[in-house]
């Protein structure tokens, strides 16, 4: 472990890694491999912070979204046994 680094609540360190120097991992981070010097790290198994926080943003949306891809996916059927019957191809 460097120097300066901080470790949130409840983080999780597994096996013989290398944490480098001033490193911050948020609080119920899980860390599985190294990590070098000035990183801030975030999440289960741990990504950079930034991402993370982009991952955590979109989890809210992702019923909405599985909605409007099924919705998309029954279109792009419907258009591709169109094109089908129209080619007068009946796969």
């Amino acid at each position: 472990m460097g120097k300066g680094v901080v470790l949130g609540g409840q983080a999780g360190v597994v096996g013989h890694i290398q944490i480098g120097d001033y490193v911050m991992v948020a609080a119920q981070s899980g860390v599985h491999k190294d990590i070098a010097p000035g990183q801030v790290v975030a999440g289960s198994p741990h990504k950079p912070h930034r991402d993370w926080l982009r991952t955590e943003a979109c989890i809210s949306k992702l019923p909405e979204m599985r909605n409007t891809m099924t919705a998309l996916l029954k279109r792009v059927e419907i258009l591709e046994a169109r094109l089908q019957a129209r080619d007068g191809k009946g796969d």
